[in-house]
């Protein structure tokens, strides 16, 4: 993952494909872990982050096109209020990460984080 060398992850495939596992360090000095997967039951996404502090940001979607769409909300640290994070694939095979931020129940966002995956050579 790169976004300006500020921040970095590792994912990997578990589950048969169905569930990818981060490890993930923040720009802001935090570290954690995200579970991403789909609950074909209730047709929706999922991911979870769990800070190394143990505070925990659950967000859920849906496929929009060809993007996944999540959100969640998130009552810690300087992130407080309703987050949006848009995974789109990019061409050669990776996603894009987009992470915003609305303080004002969704009127308003702001981007957090804009990050692009790719798989290692």
């Amino acid at each position: 993952m790169h976004d300006g060398d500020r921040a970095r992850a590792a994912g990997r495939r578990r589950r048969a494909g169905c569930l990818l596992v981060e490890n993930w360090k923040g720009a802001l000095g935090g570290h954690g872990r995200a579970s991403f997967f789909y609950d074909g039951r209730q047709g929706r996404w999922h991911m979870t982050f769990v800070t190394d502090d143990g505070e925990i940001l659950s967000l859920v979607g849906t496929r929009q096109g060809e993007s996944v769409v999540l959100v969640g909300t998130n009552h810690f640290d300087v992130y407080v209020g309703l987050h949006r994070m848009t995974w789109s694939p990019l061409p050669g095979g990776g996603v894009r990460q987009y992470w915003e931020l609305s303080s004002d129940g969704g009127a308003t966002w702001r981007r957090v984080h804009d990050g692009h995956y790719a798989r290692r050579p």
